[in-house]
């Protein structure tokens, strides 16, 4: 029988999850969980998130999921401890890779991310070695939601007082994945990373996938704003984009 899996996000960030994670589970059947109606996460306060968290939890008991990613950085952060207490459900989030972070010189290192995540407690330690280390946007997010049917429209602006050679660059949202290439534009000489392929084998460790080629999975689409999402997903799938 052919797993299932709920992806979670705001809105359109975890989209470029749910693509590598169809590509890299075929048969899998996957509920995508938008939540429009709360879109951005990146500013709400750490109560809000936690009810937010425990509702996507409810949902994925009720229909009965192997599992929840949690395709949202501020939220996975945010909620790091609220995750840990889950016990019947097993939980995957996609998180700023601390330990290859500290395995690389900070002040060649920089994490973009939402203000929320800037704030949690998964990267406090980082900011206290180096405060510049950490970089949160406070509406790029949203920039990318609105403009997700025409990213063109958003210009490298944004990365003007930043620079970085030979470095590394964590997009530590999940909306700046759809960005990603204009993120290597602006520090093309740096390695650049989104969390998705240490989610990816994490999950190929702690679920046995039944990957037949032959028998394709189902999506469903959930939650707030779902006809945009569902629309967006597939868009962004015939985009051919090497960013997914």
């Amino acid at each position: 029988m052919s797993k299932k899996m709920v992806v979670c996000d705001s809105g359109v960030g975890g989209l470029a999850v749910l693509i590598k994670l169809v590509k890299a589970f075929p048969s899998a059947h996957f509920y995508y969980l938008s939540d429009l109606k709360n879109m951005p996460y990146g500013s709400k306060s750490k109560e809000e998130l936690i009810s937010l968290l425990l509702k996507k939890i409810s949902f994925a008991k009720r229909v009965k999921a192997d599992c929840l990613v949690i395709a949202c950085n501020t939220l996975a952060t945010v909620g790091a401890e609220a995750i840990k207490k889950e016990k019947k459900l097993k939980i995957f989030s996609i998180l700023p890779p601390v330990e290859k972070i500290a395995d690389f010189p900070l002040e060649k290192t920089r994490i973009f991310c939402t203000p929320a995540t800037a704030k949690s407690k998964i990267l406090s330690g980082i900011i206290a070695k180096n405060g510049n280390v950490v970089i949160p946007f406070k509406s790029l997010a949203e920039e990318v939601e609105k403009n997700i049917f025409n990213l063109q429209n958003i210009s490298t602006d944004f990365l003007s007082d930043f620079s970085l050679k030979k470095g590394r660059i964590y997009l530590s949202c999940t909306h700046y994945i759809h960005l990603a290439n204009l993120f290597k534009i602006h520090f093309p000489t740096c390695e650049i990373f989104d969390g998705t392929e240490e989610l990816i084998n994490e999950l190929n460790k702690e679920i046995t996938f039944l990957n037949n080629e032959a028998k394709k999975g189902k999506i469903f689409f959930r939650g707030t704003g779902k006809r945009r999402i569902k629309r967006a997903f597939y868009y962004l799938l015939r985009s051919q984009s090497d960013i997914y």
